[in-house]
């Protein structure tokens, strides 16, 4: 439907014809052609302010719930809307977007979905979301009370959700380190999370002891049925915290998991994951090392949340170092690799437990422990047996049993000294 611009509704046509005396159904008939004629006016009139009147119906159904708004209506059709929107303080709003295309059904009083709009398309382009994740709870300011109010409606079997496309998004995140700007795109259909591709820049988040220098970090999520693959890298200028810090961190992971049920707050199913790391600088608790490097591949499966969680499978992997000092014993070249390896991985109200069983190599070019150096240092195991525990306020624990058999080119104690050693170990 178009409009038809000064068009002016036509007075209703009285046909001529033999005038009838009395309230015989001629009458009957004038009047309804007036009152159709009246309510054709009335309609075309309405139709001509149809923009005034919807940012007038959307601006005070707002401004009733406490939120202030401003809506400038671009067009607007039986079933298409385009409109610019700001919520929030005028000069620092808590969303606005520059152009939102609504593609929508009118139900009506009779029909199944009942009287209402049920958008089908909603087409976000460059949308700005300013908010807020601090001690854990998230906030969109003037927006929470709407959210919580359409939360306490869950739609019904039948319902489906809209497809949501955001072009050039923009998110103003304040969190307890500092602010945080990430530019983004997504899709989402029916609710659910099919693609997304995040960025964020450079960001100096310090809290506390806690200082973090972000220098890029990027996410990408693609959904296919009920697994999600995924793609995330982040590289830090440098880390500092309580018993961590590094240099030059690049932390990586991809592959795929299940598609996590939000609404339960449970994932279920496979998992193939990648995760990687490279620090020029790394330290943690009693170890220290540099130019640390780690790659840690799984093949399992995941049940539960971030709470309580089970996570079971087969890895393989390897961790490295150029130089590296764990407690008393420092060594260079050094590398811890795995395959083939049972891995079982646990937690429960922040206490976490894990185990793994499988063959085990470390090679060393040099080896130092008290009085103790090694060179050239091989320990191969066909059946390592290791698990620890930590966290939620116990002692943090650590064990392994492994029969290996042992090579290296020299060793000296005092005043031994060996070369050319082969042999084996054996845990009593």
């Amino acid at each position: 439907m178009s409009e038809t611009r000064d068009s002016q509704p036509s007075s209703p046509v009285i046909p001529d014809g033999r005038r009838r005396s009395g309230r015989g159904p001629g009458r009957l008939v004038i009047v309804l052609l007036v009152i159709l004629g009246l309510l054709l006016a009335a309609a075309l009139t309405l139709y001509a302010a149809r923009r005034e009147a919807a940012r007038q119906v959307l601006v005070g159904w707002l401004e009733r719930r406490g939120i202030e708004a401003e809506v400038e209506i671009e067009r607007l059709e039986l079933d298409t809307l385009t409109a610019r929107i700001r919520v929030g303080d005028g000069d620092d709003p808590d969303f606005s977007v520059e152009r939102v295309e609504v593609d929508y059904a009118l139900g009506l009083p009779w029909s199944e979905t009942g009287l209402g709009v049920t958008p089908s398309r909603i087409r976000l382009i460059r949308p700005i979301l300013r908010a807020n994740w601090r001690d854990g709870v998230f906030s969109m300011g003037s927006l929470d009370p709407l959210i919580e109010e359409f939360r306490g409606r869950p739609p019904g079997p039948e319902a489906r959700g809209p497809l949501v496309l955001i072009e050039q998004g923009r998110l103003n995140l304040g969190t307890n380190y500092g602010p945080l700007d990430v530019r983004a795109d997504a899709r989402i259909d029916d609710g659910r999370l099919m693609r997304l591709s995040a960025r964020a820049g450079n960001a100096a988040l310090v809290s506390g002891d806690t200082r973090i220098n972000l220098s890029g970090a990027r996410l990408d999520l693609t959904t296919m049925g009920e697994r999600t693959r995924l793609d995330l890298a982040a590289i830090f200028e440098d880390v500092a915290a309580p018993g961590l810090s590094g240099e030059a961190v690049r932390v990586g992971l991809s592959g795929e998991a299940p598609y996590p049920d939000l609404d339960a707050r449970r994932s279920e199913g496979d998992l193939d994951l990648t995760a990687t790391l490279a620090a020029g600088r790394l330290e943690a608790g009693d170890f220290s090392g540099r130019a640390v490097g780690a790659r840690i591949a799984l093949d399992g499966r995941v049940n539960g949340w971030l709470e309580t969680f089970q996570l079971t499978g087969e890895s393989e992997g390897m961790i490295g170092a150029d130089a590296l000092t764990l407690g008393q014993t420092s060594a260079s070249a050094a590398r811890v690799s795995f395959s083939e390896t049972a891995l079982d991985v646990s937690g429960r109200d922040g206490a976490l437990r894990w185990r793994l069983d499988g063959p085990m190599t470390l090679a060393a070019g040099r080896m130092r422990s008290g009085d103790l150096t090694i060179a050239g240092l091989d320990v191969r195991s066909g059946a390592v047996s290791a698990g620890g525990r930590s966290g939620s306020g116990q002692a943090s624990a650590f064990e392994i049993t492994a029969a290996a058999s042992v090579q290296a080119r020299s060793l000296a104690f005092g005043e031994l000294s060996l070369s050319g050693i082969d042999g084996r170990w054996t845990p009593m």
